[in-house]
């Protein structure tokens, strides 16, 4: 007797008689027409789109499933970026200001002196984004295993990785940024060439450290993150999480260890560069507005009654920049 079978059968005997357990028992093939039987069983009826909605999941249910779904879907992105909530969809200006000079002494009756700014501009304009599937009712009946009804966890996890990827192409492309340069760049005092190792990154980590302001202030800005391909995961983690000098013969402490996190980022595509990035605490470093402070995409859901088609959409509306270069380092071997 079939699994399916026997659990009818000891339905039965514990007194239920439903109808789903009568046609078990009454069809010895039940189980090769299940989804049809299921379906009849539930009293669906072709053309009543509100159940089959309800086969997939109403818009609450896959709301729910999204929400969970972006939160936990792995992100680097989240780990350096400070996020701002965003009014409307017109072009941000973020002016920012440098430090000023230092206190002077000043005599007993004495006036004190006028510090000066020098300021630049940051600017980013917020875009739509959208992903949306849509499936008919034969697709879902012929669904054998439940796909369709993981919607909203497959728009949650695209949604996740928009931003991700959004926010790593800063890094990945090296773009021009505010001051038309580009993020890594030797004028920026942000670049090495040198491969990963005990050398070099203590070569970025100094760089990173000896960062002045505009008024040529040390910064003192604190390295948080150490970006790499897969390919330079071992590599790195080698690095920063072992106690001793990895390789070496002399049982060294390991002054690396501890000093940042290792995030290991996929859409890196070039095996062997590798990034500083600042604690976010320390200086700002990437900027990403979301239009109402929504970072969680919305869903929509449309329904064709006529030729029983659904559509699910999952909608993002942010924008972002590089606010300042000092919180990078690209060690660009490539």
């Amino acid at each position: 007797m079939s699994l399916l079978r026997e659990w009818a059968k000891k339905a039965q005997d514990k007194g239920f008689y439903g109808s789903l357990i009568r046609q078990i028992l009454a069809d010895e093939n039940f189980e090769d027409h299940a989804v049809e039987g299921v379906i009849e069983a539930m009293n669906l009826r072709e053309g009543t789109t509100s159940d089959f909605a309800d086969l997939v999941g109403d818009s609450s249910n896959v709301e729910r499933d999204l929400i969970k779904s972006y939160e936990l879907a792995p992100s680097n992105w989240k780990k350096f970026v400070n996020t701002v909530p965003l009014r409307d969809m017109k072009t941000v200006t973020r002016l920012r200001r440098s430090d000023t000079d230092r206190y002077l002494m000043v005599p007993e009756g004495g006036e004190h002196e006028q510090g000066e700014f020098s300021t630049y501009k940051v600017t980013y304009t917020p875009q739509k984004f959208e992903r949306g599937v849509n499936f008919t009712w034969e697709m879902l009946i012929n669904d054998d295993l439940g796909a369709f009804r993981n919607i909203g966890r497959e728009l949650g996890i695209a949604a996740q990785n928009t931003v991700n990827d959004f926010v790593i192409s800063f890094i990945a492309d090296n773009p021009e940024i505010y001051d038309t340069a580009n993020l890594f760049d030797a004028d920026h005092s942000n670049i090495g060439s040198g491969a990963l190792a005990e050398n070099t990154l203590a070569a970025g980590i100094t760089a990173m450290r000896e960062q002045t302001s505009e008024k040529g202030n040390p910064l003192n800005i604190e390295p948080g993150f150490l970006l790499v391909p897969p390919e330079l995961e071992f590599t790195a983690k080698k690095l920063v999480n072992s106690a001793l000098v990895p390789g070496g013969s002399l049982n060294d402490a390991n002054i690396l260890q501890g000093m940042v996190e290792v995030l290991v980022e996929p859409l890196l595509t070039d095996a062997n560069n590798w990034y500083l990035i600042a604690k976010p605490s320390s200086i700002a470093t990437v900027e990403v507005g979301f239009l109402g402070g929504r970072e969680i995409p919305e869903i929509l859901v449309k329904e064709d009654f006529d030729r029983d088609v659904i559509w699910y959409k999952g909608r993002m509306v942010f924008g972002g920049a590089v606010m300042d270069y000092r919180g990078f380092y690209g060690g660009i071997v490539g």
